[in-house]
């Protein structure tokens, strides 16, 4: 029987989640990736846990030719959207004076991305940031540092911006309609 997208190692696959025929899930030998219900991964899309873990809570969307690397773990929230062209990563390069960068070793540092939140086209999302809850990621933004819960945010670096009232995915941005 043919999947129709590539699936390596021990991946975990949720009722009623639809992946594209040309997505690659590559958890290798030691790594685990695990997607929760209704979820859609569209084409082109790359999760690559790299030895580490790479969790999707449920409704999770993620666009076209995305990348999600999990070396240091990346764990994204239910009912967030990652739009297209965008980069998750889960490692760094140790900066050092001891030799040539490649040879320097890597960082692992986990990515957290909370509930309800949209991150927009081709962004970038790098190791140790949290994505707090219902936060809305604009194109393009490079997102170094942490982002709270409930803004708009966007730039190179990303920047808070202003509080928000209302994210179109969950409705208005209080306890009672959470």
């Amino acid at each position: 029987m043919s999947l129709g997208f590539e699936k390596i190692g021990s991946v975990g696959i949720g009722s009623s989640t639809q992946i594209s025929g040309r997505a690659s899930l590559n958890a290798g030998r030691t790594g685990v990736i695990e997607i929760g219900n209704g979820c859609n991964i569209k084409a082109g899309v790359r999760l690559v846990s790299y030895g580490g873990k790479i969790t999707l809570g449920n409704r999770v969307s993620i666009g076209e030719n995305t990348v999600i690397y999990g070396h240091g773990d990346v764990n994204i929230g239910e009912s967030t959207a990652i739009g297209p062209l965008t980069f998750v990563g889960s490692q760094e390069h140790i900066r050092s004076d001891q030799g040539p960068l490649r040879n320097t070793g890597e960082e692992f540092k986990e990515v957290i991305i909370g509930s309800g939140v949209i991150i927009s086209a081709a962004c970038v999302v790098t190791a140790g940031v949290s994505i707090g809850d219902k936060a809305f990621i604009g194109a393009g933004s490079l997102v170094f540092h942490s982002v709270p819960s409930g803004v708009l945010a966007f730039g190179s670096p990303c920047r808070p911006i202003q509080k928000i009232e209302r994210n179109p995915l969950e409705g208005w941005n209080d306890e009672e309609n959470w």
